[in-house]
């Protein structure tokens, strides 16, 4: 699920989430829009501001 759709579902919009998360909204919408790659940390704090878990897993690559 992307972060658009996490924050959608919390009911929250850019803006809330920002404020929570003590940044601008800019940041969020670029997020969202892919053009940043948040840290961890960065990702555990959206998740803890829109109410969810933050789940990293890995996959491995298959090769020809």
């Amino acid at each position: 699920m992307s972060i658009a759709e996490v924050r959608t579902q919390a009911g929250l919009t850019q803006d809330e989430v920002a404020q929570r998360m003590q940044t601008m909204q800019s940041n969020i919408a670029l997020r969202e829009a892919g053009r940043t790659t948040p840290s961890t940390r960065t990702q555990e704090t959206f998740a803890c501001a829109v109410g969810a878990r933050l789940k990293i897993s890995f996959e491995l690559a298959h090769t020809s």
